[in-house]
């Protein structure tokens, strides 16, 4: 069965392995962690791949082989969550969010659109209004939502 996990490691190491993350101070050496099959995982992977994976000593491996991801704390000056008001009823953390918590976000409009994506349109100042960053939010917890705010848009 521990074979079956160090292949799933190995597996998503290697579709990580593309991505460009700067390299954190891990225990293991370069070659070890290939050895393992932990080339190029970031740190946040380990700590999901903890959770599905349940095995103590591999996840440490992986949390000693793992890069920190470079954070994209690009702010932005307004947001517009658009979303189809339908999915409301269906999806009590879009609810939760738009009943409870957007108002704490002065800088976000709500625009409830039928047939819409569940998206937030992230804008910076004096962008034209084609210019914008969209983010698929479908399915993101309320505390993600308000935390990818928190981090993305300038205070007001």
């Amino acid at each position: 069965m521990k074979t079956y996990y160090r292949l799933t490691a190995l597996l998503v190491s290697l579709v990580l392995s593309f991505a460009e993350v700067p390299r954190s101070d891990g225990e293991l050496e370069q070659q070890q962690c290939n050895e393992l099959g932990f080339t190029g995982v970031a740190c946040s992977t380990c700590k999901r791949f903890e959770e599905i994976v349940a095995d103590e000593s591999l996840t440490e491996e992986c949390l000693q082989c793992c890069q920190e991801a470079k954070s994209s704390s690009k702010k932005y000056a307004s947001a517009k969550l658009v979303y189809d008001p339908r999915w409301l009823s269906a999806d009590p953390e879009l609810r939760g969010f738009v009943n409870d918590r957007a108002a704490d976000h002065p800088a976000l409009e709500l625009e409830p659109t039928l047939y819409a994506k569940t998206v937030l349109l992230m804008s910076e100042k004096g962008a034209d209004a084609d210019d914008v960053d969209v983010i698929n939010i479908k399915r993101w917890k309320v505390d993600s939502i308000a935390d990818y705010l928190n981090e993305h848009l300038y205070e007001q």
